[in-house]
């Protein structure tokens, strides 16, 4: 089979379900898009399998898996081809993005000349949270 491109993408959609009157709508957006995998011009031969090793880099800042009755972060692997005289194919693959565990601090990238560290306080008991800011001075 001849291939003439291939492209695997991470995406994440933002899904929310609404009702108008009696009606049931759903809503969707695609919040994040990158190609993390892309190949043109070959040649896939006759029964043999198409295997092929990438990494994946999820954005840190990223937004984890989620779903509730009105509302989905959702991601997946679309994997697009263009087949030489076949009609192109588009598939989704739906992934897990796990939330990050909760951190306590850590050091800052860059010198920061005032000795600041940046707090994720989520484990931090209600008395001892940073301000909004979420910085404690180094001591």
């Amino acid at each position: 089979m001849k291939m003439n491109h291939l492209d695997i993408l991470l995406v994440c959609d933002e899904r929310a379900t609404y009702y108008q009157g009696t009606d049931t709508r759903l809503e969707c957006q695609r919040v994040f898009e990158r190609v993390v995998y892309e190949k043109a011009n070959f040649e896939i031969e006759p029964r043999a399998a198409f295997e092929e090793e990438f990494s994946i880099d999820i954005p840190a800042e990223a937004m984890h898996s989620y779903a509730s009755d009105h509302n989905e972060i959702v991601w997946a692997l679309v994997v697009r081809g263009d087949v030489a005289h076949w009609p192109d194919f588009d598939r989704r693959f739906p992934i897990c993005i796990y939330p990050l565990p909760p951190l306590t601090a850590w050091p800052n990238t860059e010198a920061d000349p005032r000795g600041f560290i940046a707090v994720d306080d989520r484990q931090a008991p209600p008395a001892e949270r940073a301000d909004d800011a979420k910085v404690k001075h180094r001591s």
